[in-house]
């Protein structure tokens, strides 16, 4: 009918662009394009159907039924290969121990290892002036860079492992194909990290949410600001290094408006995470990845909550929590919201210490062996996001443990414990591979979700304009897909129906040495204020 006619009219026609990989689809006479999504393609034959009802279109209902998954396929593959052939980048990453993943990076013509995490925002990078950074043959070298600008502006950065003291550089820094002249780093010159001294890194590149070190400087500046005030109040003297460390973090809000990060400089809108899930098996990251939302695969979207981080609504965690067959076991966020971070710079899941209460009571009744030898008898970590159900497989909150684990890490690991020096090189500990930390966010009690996460989903994470500031990008939305162990997309699987198969999951096995926390760690230990704003 015309009216019919009319509603097709005004059905927008998408192009090909770098968030739709998709060739533009053309209503026509001629059989419905590839590139269009089965489900939607069939909805669009049943309803031409009910206007027009002909036994061709309706047999063409059938055929497209029956060919769904068929051309689902057909289609991931296409989608894949266009991902090769563009600007995109799946950049392989190198596992060390299965707690810390780096990448390749180019500063001046010097390549080094770098820590690819969402949970930072700046990019370190290691000089051989840091006696204590590791090898100093691997670190950059300043005098073989003949482009580096070295400036006199000084800067703190803290991380669950520790401190560093850096200047402010310029330097020409490349990610694969892609370059960025003039960009800003941190020169890192000392550094009370002691996972540094038998580190695989020489660079830390933060991708969390580009403005994030502005809002943080800004935020150091007021608290302080506060600080200053109440001594005025109650007619207490204000040190002299007060005042100069409001100067300094003035300042540094000043030059984090100024310095793009590398991801912005590179004008990258999305970027994904992927591990292998076999023990030692590498993991990718994707820069400048397509849009999930216009991809073959049941991507799942979550918006970003927070101001800082990249951070979802967190609800109803726990195991059996959608069985018929078994009773509930809820760990925690069931009365009310919590705060999930997704952090690729932490090796492990962090929970509130009542949350590993709950677990340990939890695996009392469960079938456990010593060694960790089979995990199958474990259930599946269960817990939502924005609403939507994810799990997770028992070998990411299971594990062993062998060595001490650093004086800074202890206190986060009370579970696992403390080992005699002459057994260190022969005991291992199967212990839940969790850390605690006891912190509440504007949204409720903070959990972290580490490496773990990223070895059971194929992670997005968006970036886009801000609504004040279109000149601005913010974190957007991340989108979860389920990836096999190999970080292959597994096509047509549903998150919300898809549990593990936990008997193909083995425990990884973790050296204590080379944990590494999340950065909020080293700031509450400093500052001993329970609050973190995500």
């Amino acid at each position: 009918s015309s009216a019919v006619c009319a509603k097709l009219a005004r059905i927008p026609v998408r192009g090909h662009s770098r968030g739709n990989p998709f060739p533009s689809m053309f209503f026509t006479s001629r059989p419905l394009r590839m590139s269009m999504n089965p489900i939607k393609r069939i909805m669009l034959l049943l309803t031409l159907s009910a206007v027009v009802p002909t036994k061709a279109l309706d047999a063409r209902v059938k055929r497209e039924m029956q060919r769904q998954q068929k051309i689902t396929a057909k289609e991931v593959a296409h989608w894949q290969l266009d991902q090769a052939e563009s600007s995109l980048i799946r950049q392989e990453l190198a596992n060390d121990g299965d707690v810390q993943y780096t990448g390749k990076l180019t500063v001046g013509g010097q390549t080094m290892d770098a820590v690819l995490d969402t949970g930072s925002f700046d990019l370190l990078v290691f000089s051989q002036r840091c006696y204590l950074c590791g090898d100093q043959y691997r670190l950059f070298n300043e005098s073989m860079s003949p482009e580096l600008e070295l400036t006199e502006f000084r800067m703190d950065h803290s991380f669950g492992s520790g401190s560093t003291k850096s200047l402010q550089a310029y330097d020409t820094v490349s990610l694969g194909t892609l370059t960025s002249k003039r960009q800003s780093f941190w020169d890192v010159y000392e550094a009370a990290m002691p996972i540094l001294r038998d580190a695989t890194f020489q660079a830390i590149l933060g991708c969390g949410p580009p403005m994030s070190s502005v809002k943080m400087a800004l935020e150091e500046e007021d608290e302080l600001k506060e600080i200053i005030e109440s001594k005025k109040r109650n007619g207490e003297p204000i040190p002299a290094e007060m005042n100069q460390e409001l100067d300094h973090y003035i300042a540094a809000s000043e030059v984090a408006k100024e310095t793009p990060g590398l991801v912005s400089q590179l004008g990258i809108q999305y970027f994904s995470i992927c591990l292998g899930q076999v023990p030692g098996s590498k993991g990718y990251f994707i820069w400048n990845d397509y849009d999930p939302q216009a991809s073959m695969t049941n991507f799942v979207q979550v918006p970003v909550v927070g101001d800082l981080y990249w951070s979802a609504e967190l609800t109803d965690v726990g195991f059996n929590l959608n069985s018929q067959q078994q009773e509930p076991m809820m760990l925690g966020c069931g009365a009310g919201r919590c705060s999930a971070v997704l952090d690729s710079g932490t090796s492990l899941i962090v929970v509130p210490p009542m949350a590993m209460a709950a677990l340990q009571g939890a695996l009392r009744t469960l079938s456990l062996t010593a060694n960790c030898s089979d995990l199958s008898g474990l259930p599946d970590l269960e817990f939502r996001l924005d609403g939507k159900l994810f799990t997770l497989p028992p070998s990411s909150y299971m594990g062993e443990v062998s060595g001490s684990l650093p004086s800074e890490l202890s206190h986060l690991m009370p579970h696992v414990p403390v080992q005699r020096p002459s057994l260190l090189q022969d005991q291992q500990q199967c212990v839940p591979l969790l850390m605690t930390l006891d912190a509440d966010t504007q949204f409720g009690p903070l959990w972290v979700f580490g490496l773990p996460f990223f070895r059971r989903y194929y992670s997005t994470f968006e970036l886009g304009p801000s609504s004040d500031d279109d000149s601005h990008f913010v974190a957007k939305s991340m989108s979860f897909a389920l990836a096999d162990e190999d970080c292959n997309l597994r096509m047509g699987a549903q998150l919300e129906s898809h549990m593990s198969d936990r008997s193909k999951h083995q425990a990884i096995k973790v050296k204590g040495s080379k944990l590494r926390a999340p950065r909020w760690m080293y700031k509450r230990s400093k500052t001993g204020r329970k609050y973190i704003h995500v």
